[in-house]
């Protein structure tokens, strides 16, 4: 359920990335499983106007944050060290 809040793709970004780390330290998939939905949310953010990358905003679509794009990359080469999908790689390479 939607609370209306405004949800940021770049904050999810570095959430995917600490995700990823806590499940390479810890090997508890739960946080692979949230690092995998929470970098999916990251690329639905994801279009290729103005050669690519991913919009700070749900709300507002003016606006590419550089930041946000290269943690979802670190992100999705974070996933594929850990899963070994190839989709992985190509996600990390395409936002770089």
């Amino acid at each position: 359920m939607s609370s209306g809040a405004t949800r940021y793709y770049d904050d999810n970004a570095h959430l995917a990335v600490a995700l990823a780390e806590a499940y390479r330290y810890t090997g508890d998939t739960q946080y692979l499983d949230k690092a995998k939905a929470t970098f999916a949310f990251v690329l639905s953010g994801e279009d290729s106007v103005g050669g690519g990358g991913t919009y700070f905003s749900t709300a507002d679509h003016s606006f590419k944050d550089s930041a946000g794009t290269i943690q979802g990359a670190r992100a999705a080469l974070m996933l594929y060290q850990a899963t070994g999908t190839a989709s992985y790689l190509a996600d990390a390479t395409r936002l770089y």
